[in-house]
Order: C-alpha cells, then structure tokens, then sequence
C-alpha cells in the first residue's frame, strides 16, 4: 500500500512529466500574459497569478461541498456499522459554504500582496444509534481565519512564470464548538502557508501546476492543532475565443489527522469528534470555464465556474466523505 509521502511523490511526478511534454509539443507565444480567457487558472485555485506593479484586483469566490458517504479507508461505512462499532451519534450528510473575499495589490512586476477573508457555513445531519435521542441537524456559521500571502515572481521569461507565495493565517475563526472538528470554522493557530506555481502558455492553450501547503506548528487554546495540509494540482486551459476558456483540472489534497484532543469532544459519541480519524486523502477532477471582459465599462471582469468531481478518496475513518464541490467567482483587475 502507498503511503501518504509516497502518493504525494508520485502524483507530483506525474504532473511535472505531463508538463514536460506539453511544453515540448506546443508552439510557443510571444509572451506570456493574463489578459486573456485561459491567463487565470480554473477558480479553484488559489494564489496562482500575480499582477503587474500598481494594479489591483478584487475577487470574490463561493465554493459549496457536499458529501453524503461515510468512508473507512476507500470502502463505504453504513450507518448500522458505526453503531456497531459502538458510536452513538454518526454524520448522515453535511452541506458546507464558504464565501471568499480576495484583495491583491502589486507592488512591483514581482511582488504582490493577497489578503483573503472567508465566511464559512456548516449544515450537518446527524442520526442516532436506537435508544440514543432522535436524529437532528447542527449549524455553524460566521467568519473563518484570515490569511495574509505575499507572491514573488522570480521566473519570467517569454511563455513561461515561476513564483513562490508565503504567509500565515490570522486565527479569527471559533474553533470551540461541539459539533465536532469538522464544523469548526478556524483552526485557533497562526498557520504558514507556502507555495510554488508554474505557469505555461502558448498560442491557443495555457497549462500551470501548483503546491500548496498548511502549516500548524503549535497546540491552539483547546489543547489540540489541525494536521498538515498538502495540495498539488495541475491544469489545461483552451483559448476558444479572446473572452471563453473551457479548463481541465486534477488535484490531490492530503490533510492529517488532529493533534491532541479537545476535551469537550467524547470520541466515543461520534467520529466527527475523534481526533484519530479526521485525516485522508483525495483526488479530484475539475472542469471549469472562464469568461474574461477584454473591452468596454467592464473591462478586466473575470467570470469563472469549476465543478469539483472527486475521483478518489481514501479516508482515516468512518468519515464523511465529500460527493461534489462546486466553485463560482468573479475577478475584477484595474
């Protein structure tokens, strides 16, 4: 069996192999640039562009999550079975939102500044084990961690960009809630968050990758941290017009279990509170479209969707699973 690492490894292989022949195969542009449908990654990414000195964009993103399975490793786990294993209490399905406000602002051709802000809403169903209370419906809601990043671009030359992007998370999220680790809304910590991104275009197509990391270096007020977080993605996008692009997208996402225990969550009464199993890894499958505004009143407004479509999931559990993701946002530089 593949561990954690050793995934990782071989998907980043994967995609930096894809992405030699691309670049191999496609006839080059003259330049790279954003101002064009495909110059932004799909909407799911985030920090994958920086800006030219003094320009600005405002961006806001709504990602909504779904997942009606509970899964043990890759296999499926019935309600009838985590009581057997002796829970009370188990996640039937849970709906989560998160709204997203971004502000990038360049200081230089090779610098430049993101500031995100989300707002995050958890709806969840519970059932009970016979004899232990009726089935209910738990809500979470309100602001979740800031972050602060700063992007330098330190490759450019013609059709191809590098950048790296560090910060930290500001914890304004409340982390103290009963409902279990998943419907936290912060995780408590100042968390680093580091990343590298490639960027590639040509005459009709541009392609990227990226890894992005969460980093917790220490136990939060509750006495426990959310685990390390590791995602790697890779993208294609199609110049159909100057104004739409439809992208491809695969990304794998590893996240670790919690550390050490918050002592108001029994792990006996329900996974979602057992810090043990709240750790896994997915794939998924994303296909988006961007619309881009080159002229007019509303010239450099980005229109974008991206469907996220998990093709693989392999869960420290019994845990709920997430069955599609979508994402919507709206980019507007000047």
């Amino acid at each position: 069996m593949l561990t954690p690492q050793s995934r990782k490894t071989s998907i980043s292989g994967v995609i930096s192999a894809i992405l030699l022949i691309l670049l191999h195969i496609s006839p080059v542009s003259a330049q790279w640039t954003a101002h064009r449908p495909d110059g932004h990654a799909p909407i799911g990414v985030m920090a994958e562009h920086t800006h030219s000195q003094g320009e600005w964009m405002i961006g806001y993103k709504a990602l909504v999550t779904y997942g009606q399975n509970n899964l043990d490793g890759t296999d499926r786990v019935s309600l009838s079975e985590i009581f057997d294993a002796g829970y009370v209490m188990a996640s039937e399905n849970m709906l989560m939102q998160m709204h997203m406000l971004e502000v990038m602002y360049a200081f230089s051709d090779e610098f430049t500044l993101m500031l995100m802000a989300d707002f995050m809403i958890h709806d969840m169903a519970h059932a009970h084990a016979p004899g232990f209370g009726e089935d209910h419906s738990h809500n979470t809601s309100g602001l979740a961690d800031l972050s602060l990043t700063g992007m330098y671009k330190f490759y450019d030359d013609r059709n191809q960009r590098m950048h790296a992007e560090l910060g930290f998370t500001i914890p304004t999220g409340r982390y103290d809630f009963f409902e279990g680790y998943n419907m936290q809304l912060g995780t408590g910590t100042a968390d680093i968050i580091a990343g590298l991104t490639y960027l590639l275009q040509n005459n009709a197509f541009s392609y990227g990758a990226q890894f992005r990391s969460r980093l917790s270096f220490y136990d939060n007020s509750r006495g426990y941290r959310h685990g390390n977080r590791f995602q790697t993605t890779a993208w294609a996008g199609y110049m159909l017009n100057e104004w739409f692009s439809p992208l491809l997208r695969i990304e794998y996402s590893h996240w670790g279990n919690i550390e050490g225990r918050d002592p108001q969550l029994d792990p006996m009464i329900d996974p979602a509170r057992d810090p043990n199993i709240q750790g896994g890894d997915r794939i998924d499958l994303g296909i988006g479209t961007n619309f881009y505004i080159r002229r007019g009143s509303l010239k450099g407004l980005r229109i974008a969707a991206e469907a996220l479509i998990p093709i693989y999931q392999n869960l420290d559990g019994p845990q709920l699973s997430q069955d599609i993701g979508v994402v919507f946002g709206l980019q507007y530089a000047f």
